[in-house]
């Protein structure tokens, strides 16, 4: 269940694109950062915690600036994505 969700994560990313990466050929590309999501799925209870858990994985991928580097925008609608999707799973997906 974890690879999947983390599949439907990164695609999630790739189309939000928040480190412009997409060059239409590479839908694998946020792949590594949605690991580190799922792996810390857990923390995340409403939409500002997504987002900070988002942050927090990117800034470990992208470095100190990647706040700065990515839209408020786009971190929300990442968070947003996540959160819903999170929502939309029978609890015991949650789990792993």
């Amino acid at each position: 269940m974890s690879r999947i969700l983390a599949q439907t994560i990164a695609a999630d990313l790739y189309e939000i694109d928040p480190f412009f990466l997409n060059v239409g050929c590479n839908p694998d590309e946020y792949l590594p950062e949605a690991q580190g999501i799922v792996e810390r799925i857990a923390e995340v209870t409403d939409q500002a915690t997504a987002r900070a858990l988002i942050v927090e994985v990117f800034v470990e991928w992208f470095g100190d600036d990647a706040l700065s580097r990515v839209s408020a925008e786009r971190y929300d609608e990442a968070a947003r994505r996540l959160f819903n999707l999170l929502h939309s799973m029978p609890p015991v997906g949650r789990q792993s």
